[in-house]
């Protein structure tokens, strides 16, 4: 496993160039006031830590990242340097830095760093890193068992949030949405809702997005009525459906996913180009259902998954199992203390 955690973190690193950075780098960006506002700055001197975040009390993350830090230290001992967190989801950094996700494979300066979110935790769907293995095992684990395979509806369930994207699905980047039926959960909707006989596709609440339709208000946040909603889910309930979709918003990401892994239903998996830290060690058709960018291929899985239950169940017992091994909280820690050192070592050269 230590192989296998060293080769990933080096892999984070091996398309950053730490010699066309100033030896003052971190000190030079952090005079951007716009990098303050979503970001902490990490300094570790003769095994101590300081950490400078004037808007960390906005940020979910900020209290799992100073957690993770300081377990690492305490138990790996992390070398002395300086860094940058990202507390957002998503900041494409023009230096190296870490962050919960690499939005695309040209991000190659953002580092996925082990970090969660204390939102969520009442729905059952939350991901903090301090009291994770406690949380998962109170709120995943030990319900499996009310909801037994044979028991499940053979549909594909999605229950969550609408909210307010900028870009085009299968388009990050390059064209802009124009109306709520162009971005990942629109679309989604829109492909399902025919289809109750495989998809329970519905969202429980709608948030604030702009209105595409009028060109002199692109950044005005407002709701479109057109938008149903459905009753909500509850994270831990969506296990009485065989399969759960996990489509994300904001970079294509849904910060559930970490928790997709410990349930008894299939992952069905979005497969966009953002990655956390751990999704490399996820294998389509080993560990989850894949569909595509574009979800073409999603009702054709979704019918190949209910003629071979017993691939799916293996496949449920595959997830379950990454997700025991490396999903904990002292593999988190560990992992984040070998991100530093690797970190550290570019810085040095």
């Amino acid at each position: 496993m230590l192989n296998i955690l060293k080769s990933l973190a080096e892999s984070f690193f091996s398309n950053i160039d730490f010699s066309a950075f100033d030896e003052d780098f971190v000190e030079q960006q952090w005079k951007n006031d716009s990098i303050k506002k979503i970001s902490t700055k990490v300094t570790i001197k003769d095994g101590a830590l300081s950490f400078d975040a004037p808007y960390g009390h906005k940020h979910g993350r900020f209290p799992d990242v100073k957690y993770v830090l300081i377990q690492a230290n305490r138990k790996y001992k992390l070398p002395d340097c300086e860094f940058i967190v990202f507390l957002n989801d998503a900041y494409a950094s023009q230096f190296p830095s870490f962050s919960i996700i690499r939005r695309i494979e040209s991000d190659a300066n953002n580092v996925p760093f082990p970090m969660g979110n204390i939102r969520g935790q009442r729905e059952g769907c939350g991901t903090p890193i301090m009291g994770w293995d406690e949380y998962i095992q109170d709120t995943i684990v030990k319900t499996k068992k009310e909801y037994p395979w044979e028991g499940k509806e053979n549909r594909a369930v999605f229950r969550g949030q609408f909210a307010y994207q900028t870009w085009k699905l299968g388009e990050y980047g390059e064209t802009k949405a124009k109306v709520w039926t162009d971005v990942n959960r629109g679309h989604l909707y829109d492909m399902c809702k025919a289809k109750s006989n495989l998809f329970d596709v519905g969202f429980n609440k709608v948030g604030g997005f702009s209105d595409w339709g009028n060109p002199n208000e692109p950044h005005e946040q407002k709701v479109n009525p057109n938008i149903p909603t459905i009753k909500g889910i509850p994270f831990v309930e969506q296990q009485q459906y065989k399969y759960i979709i996990c489509v994300g918003t904001n970079a294509n990401w849904a910060e559930r996913l970490r928790s997709h892994l410990f349930t008894n239903s299939v992952l069905v998996k979005h497969e966009a180009e953002c990655i956390e830290w751990f999704y490399p060690l996820m294998k389509p058709w080993e560990h989850y259902i894949p569909f595509d960018i574009m979800m073409i291929d999603l009702e054709k899985n979704i019918e190949w998954a209910n003629e071979h239950d017993a691939e799916c169940k293996k496949i449920v017992k595959n997830a379950n199992h990454l997700a025991k091994e490396y999903l904990n909280e002292d593999i988190m820690t560990l992992f984040a203390s070998i991100l530093i050192k690797e970190y550290a070592k570019g810085v040095m050269k």
